[in-house]
């Protein structure tokens, strides 16, 4: 009887172990897509403003030694600049969190540094202001679209994902963050 017993327990160890691996093959499978993923839909939105954008000079300018419309150069000048903020957010915000970053939310540390310092979700901001702009920019109504019924949903959707996460994690330290930074 006390061999059948230590018999069922190993069998039973060995199944749960193949359990574990299993749920954590599942969890590599899930992060591996989701790493592959998420930059697709991003550089999907880049490949549809490049082939949707549409000439940017207002009707009879020239190309060179033309006298631009200095309304629509200031719109230029604006939209070039709120594309560059949008990427240096995106790339600080990449930089800050460092080795926290995941496709799939995890809470390895709180990162209160750098744009985290004043903003929750320094990357999603930046994307958000990259692509806007960049459609606008090109005047690609398509990728504008994209980003706005996308890009943003899918961003803001990972955001609460993640804030839940860290909550979960890091409790009331976590509320307090939140309550003293922006999106």
């Amino acid at each position: 009887m006390h061999s059948i017993l230590i018999d069922f327990k190993f069998k039973f160890s060995i199944l749960t172990k193949g359990s574990n691996f299993m749920t954590q093959s599942l969890k590599n499978i899930k992060s591996f897509l989701f790493t592959l993923l998420v930059p697709l839909i991003y550089f999907f939105n880049v490949v549809i403003i490049w082939k949707t954008q549409t000439e940017t000079l207002p009707p009879g300018s020239q190309v060179l030694g033309a006298s631009f419309s200095p309304l629509f150069f200031a719109r230029q000048i604006l939209l070039l600049c709120l594309v560059f903020m949008g990427l240096l957010l995106w790339l600080s915000g990449y930089l800050f969190i460092g080795s926290s970053f995941s496709a799939i939310p995890q809470a390895r540390k709180l990162v209160t540094k750098g744009p985290y310092k004043f903003f929750r979700h320094p990357i999603y901001i930046g994307i958000a202001l990259t692509f806007i702009g960049l459609s606008l920019l090109t005047n690609s109504k398509t990728g504008l679209y994209y980003a706005l019924f996308l890009v943003l949903p899918l961003n803001f959707f990972r955001s609460k994902n993640e804030e839940k996460v860290l909550e979960e994690v890091f409790g009331d330290r976590y509320k307090s963050y939140k309550q003293q930074t922006l999106f």
